[in-house]
């Protein structure tokens, strides 16, 4: 009887790892990388408005410094002030 249930349990694990290749398969190709329309550079400024670093987009800036890219957007965007202790303006509102 055990041996019965340790055989469903097992393909029960099977077909959710398969679900969950499936799904991130799709994921990635629905990720924001395939639309580059949506993706805006972000600047990153200290409190004396000093340029720090330039980012691709808020994913990138949180991989390279650790800043949620949440709060990242948040910030570009006016309903948060600063992020991380820097100041995050788009580049595009810059100009």
């Amino acid at each position: 009887m055990w041996l019965l249930t340790l055989f469903f349990l097992l393909m029960g694990f099977l077909i959710m790892a398969k679900n969950k290749e499936s799904f991130i398969e799709k994921y990635r190709y629905l990720s924001h990388k395939n639309y580059p329309k949506y993706r805006y550079k972000v600047i990153m400024f200290d409190k004396k408005n000093k340029v720090i670093g330039v980012f691709l987009d808020s994913v990138d800036a949180e991989k390279k410094t650790g800043i949620c890219s949440r709060n990242i957007r948040n910030c570009c965007t006016g309903n948060r002030k600063s992020a991380g202790g820097y100041i995050w303006k788009r580049e595009k509102d810059l100009k």
